[in-house]
């Protein structure tokens, strides 16, 4: 019997080499204009490419409720992506952050600073709509895991696009209410 814990995010945000002041820890969004009289701005984690700039996604999770005596057979960063307006791949390498940082003052002039050891790689790709459903896409990060476990400090997990130019996709992002079952999640099995 495979017992699983499923830890929540603490942080989520997003850098852009673009906007290198700017924050986007309330999600930063995307304008539905769908009603020209009442737009609303929907908070997304951006990740990949705007042209040549990097969008870089930065996630806490609370691992308090593991149990610090048992080795995980494998631990998966799990993130939904529910909109891409392209077809093209886009690989993605999950990173262990290694300083400090703030979800709501964190730009990327201030981004913490990240491995440079890479702890798996997915290729995002495929078109999605709001119309249709989205995806979940999975980076296993039971390294990293295992190195808080053992008492390396907790700073997070960033995804970090390979290359030098591509596509971005919007991810779901916990400030999403409408959307709180999408949120980003750490899942541990035991």
């Amino acid at each position: 019997m495979q017992n699983k814990i499923q830890c929540k995010t603490t942080k989520d945000t997003w850098i852009y080499k673009a906007q290198p002041n700017k924050n986007y820890g309330d999600g930063g969004g995307w304008k539905d204009i769908t009603d020209p009289y009442n737009p609303v701005t929907i908070p997304k984690l951006f990740l990949g490419f705007a042209g040549t700039d990097k969008e870089i996604v930065l996630l806490e999770f609370d691992i308090s409720n593991l149990p610090k005596d048992k080795k995980p057979k494998r631990a998966v960063l799990k993130l939904y992506n529910d909109y891409s307006g392209s077809d093209a791949p886009t690989q993605v390498a999950a990173k262990q952050i290694l300083s400090l940082w703030e979800e709501m003052t964190v730009t990327w002039k201030t981004a913490p600073k990240l491995s440079d050891n890479v702890a798996s790689i997915v290729t995002v790709k495929g078109a999605r709509s709001e119309r249709q459903g989205g995806i979940w896409y999975e980076w296993d990060v039971t390294q990293i895991v295992e190195k808080w476990l053992a008492g390396e400090p907790n700073y997070g997990v960033a995804l970090d696009p390979v290359g030098e130019y591509g596509v971005e996709r919007e991810f779901v992002c916990r400030e999403y209410k409408e959307k709180s079952n999408y949120a980003p999640v750490l899942e541990i099995e035991y």
